[in-house]
């Protein structure tokens, strides 16, 4: 696959986990002082958060990785 295609994915990635992490953590949070099983949202919405940032901290890590290996003309 080209770089192109697997930026776009990761893209789409991290805008529905961080769409759908926000809307479940607020039901969650809106709803949570009525029912006590709505502590399930926020769960999944701060598993899909934790998601996000990992894929996010992953991807700039390799990325700065290339650039820097770019720089100094390193191991190709």
């Amino acid at each position: 696959m080209s770089k192109n295609i697997i930026s776009s994915l990761l893209l789409f990635l991290f805008i529905i986990s961080a769409l759908s992490g926000m809307v479940l953590f607020m039901k969650g949070i809106v709803n949570i002082h009525r029912d006590q099983r709505y502590m399930e949202y926020i769960h999944i919405a701060t598993s899909l958060i934790f998601v996000l940032v990992s894929t996010i901290h992953i991807y700039l890590n390799k990325y700065s990785i290339i650039l820097y290996t770019k720089r100094i003309g390193g191991v190709k």
